[in-house]
């Protein structure tokens, strides 16, 4: 069982999902813009001035007259007379800020009902695995009883044919809800934004297999026919 509730995961997908992460920056770039358009509705009252050195020759740019100096400073007062293109440029933002609340919205709630799904998910395919387990183990116990109940004519060789195929079809079934419960936990990862892609978490070879009858594998690399076991694949 995963020791993870909704809002637990919730809360780290907010931190760890990285288009939800671009969605909140979008959306705080748009409200930023606001406060930026509406500023520009004001008066504003700017205040310059500037000096510069004259040189004692025409062409010499290493010496200056400290005495012969030029400075100037002044005022420009700008009234909020004329603002209709800024005024265009606010209303513009906040429509762009509605939007971006509204995106933001449906993505958080996007986000929440992945994690909700991904649970969801991953407790069925685990209570499915855990059938599976106890269909192998009654398939088992029947093809152990099918000879003595052959040897004892309470039974043909049908029911012992029988009874072999169901294991076989239980034993497959139990794999493929195995791979269904790593599937669904490495989604549910995704959702969160949690899956490490690394070298040391996420890829099981570093160095291709041979097939057979082609050249040896690198050593050390797994053989065809190595089964390796989920803990080491996946993680515990």
């Amino acid at each position: 069982p995963v020791q993870l509730t909704e809002t637990d995961g919730y809360e780290i997908a907010v931190k760890h999902r990285l288009d939800l992460l671009h969605e909140i920056d979008r959306f705080e770039d748009s409200k930023r813009k606001v406060k930026v358009t509406a500023n520009t509705l004001k008066a504003d009252l700017n205040v310059f001035a500037d000096a510069s050195l004259v040189s004692e020759g025409p062409t010499d740019y290493a010496k200056f007259d400290l005495n012969k100096y030029r400075a100037g400073a002044g005022v420009q007062l700008n009234l909020p007379l004329d603002r209709l293109r800024e005024r265009n440029n606010y209303r513009a933002s906040l429509i762009n800020f509605e939007r971006q609340i509204r995106s933001l919205s449906l993505t958080l709630d996007d986000v929440r009902n992945d994690v909700r799904q991904g649970l969801r998910t991953l407790e069925q395919v685990r209570q499915n695995y855990q059938i599976q387990q106890n269909a192998v183990e009654l398939a088992d116990r029947r093809v152990e009883i099918a000879p003595l109940l052959l040897q004892a004519g309470r039974a043909q060789i049908r029911d012992q044919l029988e009874a072999q195929t169901a294991q076989f079809q239980a034993r497959n079934a139990l794999t493929q809800a195995l791979v269904d419960y790593h599937v669904a936990r490495l989604g549910l990862l995704i959702n969160i934004g949690k899956l490490e892609t690394g070298q040391d978490h996420f890829w099981t070879r570093d160095q291709p297999i041979s097939k057979r009858g082609d050249a040896p594998a690198t050593p050390g690399a797994p053989k065809d026919d190595e089964v390796i076991p989920p803990e080491k694949l996946f993680g515990k």
